[in-house]
Order: C-alpha cells, then sequence, then structure tokens
C-alpha cells in the first residue's frame, strides 16, 4: 500500500532514519526491518497470543472443574500445615 501511495504521490518511501507519524506507537520498527523480518515478528506475535489464550482457557476450564471432597480435605490440611 505504501508502494501504490509513493508511486502516485511520486515520493520516495521512508527509509529506516525516518518514521511517519501514524506508525509512532507501532509496537514494531517497520522501516529498519526488511519484510521477512517483519512478517515473521508479527507472526510469533501472532503464534504467542494465540498460545497464551489456549492456556488461560485450559486454566479457567480447570478452576471450574468439580473437586471430589477428598481432595478438598486434602488442600485443607495442607493449608493448615503451612
Amino acid at each position: 500500500m505504501a508502494d501504490a501511495v509513493a508511486e502516485a504521490t511520486g515520493t520516495d518511501l521512508p527509509t529506516g532514519g525516518s518514521k511517519q507519524s501514524i506508525f509512532a506507537d507501532y509496537p514494531y520498527d517497520v522501516y529498519a526491518q526488511d519484510g521477512g523480518a517483519f512478517a515473521t515478528a508479527l507472526w510469533n506475535d501472532v503464534i504467542d497470543a494465540r498460545r497464551n489464550r489456549a492456556l488461560d482457557d485450559e486454566a479457567a476450564r480447570k478452576a471450574l472443574k468439580p473437586v471430589s471432597r477428598k481432595a478438598l480435605k486434602n488442600a485443607a490440611r495442607k493449608a493448615a500445615r503451612r
């Protein structure tokens, strides 16, 4: 998209030294990386987010799991020893 805008306006694309104001808060240094490194970083962040979401969902599911009376007694005994 930036290529098309630059071609239409007749200007050059920004280089690694200059950053457009609209990208100031963007977490990736878009212009300092090549496309492959940027895509890899973005893809890794997506994978990490999905993994963290799955872990959170599993923890929530386990928290809702019914607990036996024996397990509750053992947990109370363990807590009393602390």
